[in-house]
């Protein structure tokens, strides 16, 4: 199929899914959770983003928080973060859960994971279980610089204690 064949196909099935008014996004939702349930870990992070941000259905964060967990069994790093973000906006927080989700996540390659961690760590944030530790921080700001997160580099200089620096 060449490109401009193909640009107007997607051309067409987005301006048919604005004219069916989201029944495209219950199609999207429902193939989502259908490959998920075959352990498509990427499908699973979608499909909790579906019901996670509501684009065709209303937002569940318990079924969001579910699918992000199912992605993340299957190793996919992303679908940990999400997990471990939705755990830390908890009513409770469960701090070890918080930072055994980034962790994973940063395990897997995911350079905003370590830096999520890195920034817990130096400032006694959820993923870090509430404590302050500027080594361990150190450790995975270069890890998460490793991974060509950007951010990364910028954190690790400002969360330097001044004793140190």
């Amino acid at each position: 199929m060449s490109v401009n064949v193909l640009t107007q196909y997607r051309h067409r099935r987005c301006l048919a899914s604005r004219a069916i008014g989201g029944v495209a996004h219950a199609d999207a939702i429902a193939d989502a959770i259908k490959a998920c349930d075959r352990g498509k870990g990427a499908s699973c992070v979608a499909a909790g983003q579906h019901f996670e941000n509501g684009p065709g259905v209303t937002p569940e964060p318990g079924k969001a928080l579910s699918y992000f967990l199912q992605a993340c069994a299957l190793d996919v790093a992303l679908g940990c973060r999400h997990a471990a973000a939705n755990v830390s906006r908890g009513a409770t927080v469960d701090f070890a859960r918080v930072s055994a989700l980034y962790e994973k996540s940063c395990d897997l390659k995911d350079g905003a994971s370590c830096t999520i961690l890195g920034l817990a760590w130096s400032q006694g944030g959820a993923a870090s279980v509430g404590k302050k530790d500027h080594f361990k921080a150190g450790t995975f700001f270069d890890r998460a610089c490793t991974l060509g997160d950007g951010q990364a580099v910028a954190n690790a200089a400002f969360s330097t204690p001044p004793d140190v620096a």
